[in-house]
């Protein structure tokens, strides 16, 4: 009998450990993330509250970003050909995953203290390839509750994508504004968000047109209507 239980439980073991594996691609995240609250938070730290982010949405580069944490590392290079690797910056509550611009996803974490005794976290997610897309998914972390409920439509200022447009979301490594960045092939446009003690506030847009004649990019600074 126990023989043939064992080949059994071997295969069941197996298939959850591939179901725990499973990733999810932008896509996916991108249309589920404001749906779902994440629960059982174990702290308002960056790395606690970048794992229940990953528990609940795993993905290439939040997970690699998760195990070097885990280690008590602030840096470290995983791949030295493509030069992939993560850096956190614990006094910031930043953490960053890059590579040397070849096709691997990459992706930035951060928080902000709230006025109201919580916390807005936020994890912004891109690849280059397959396709080429970015996206960036906010929640408030409530360390009474251990909770990260998503917040939607905190840019909403953000004038609709055109066709043809990138769009990057630099979410801040120092200080507390965030700067979201259009590009085309003829301009590139860069959207100021200020701190207002609850959330990033739309301030500005400043205008770079390329000028293909010239070896530098003239840039002037407009107000967007809204």
């Amino acid at each position: 009998m126990m023989k043939r239980i064992l080949p059994f439980m071997m295969l069941l073991v197996a298939t959850m450990a591939m179901a725990q594996e499973r990733l999810y691609s932008l896509e996916e995240v991108d249309s589920r993330w404001a749906d779902v609250t994440i629960r059982e938070v174990k702290s308002g730290s960056l790395p606690d509250m970048l794992a229940a982010f990953y528990q609940q949405w795993p993905t290439i580069a939040v997970g690699d970003a998760v195990k070097v944490m885990k280690q008590g590392l602030t840096s470290k290079v995983l791949d030295d050909e493509t030069e992939y690797q993560v850096h956190y910056y614990p006094k910031n509550g930043f953490v960053e995953v890059f590579d040397a611009g070849t096709d691997m996803g990459y992706m930035t974490a951060c928080y902000w203290n709230r006025s109201n005794g919580h916390r807005l976290f936020a994890v912004n997610i891109g690849q280059p390839v397959d396709p080429e897309m970015e996206i960036v998914c906010f929640y408030d972390y409530d360390d009474a509750a251990k909770t990260l409920v998503p917040v939607k439509g905190l840019l909403s200022a953000l004038p609709p994508k055109k066709e043809g447009q990138q769009r990057y979301y630099g979410l801040p490594k120092e200080g507390k504004n965030l700067v979201v960045t259009d590009y085309t092939a003829d301009y590139v446009k860069e959207h100021l968000f200020t701190w207002d003690g609850m959330k990033p506030v739309y301030s500005k847009t400043v205008d770079r047109a390329y000028d293909f004649d010239a070896t530098e990019v003239d840039g002037d600074s407009t107000t967007v209507s809204q």
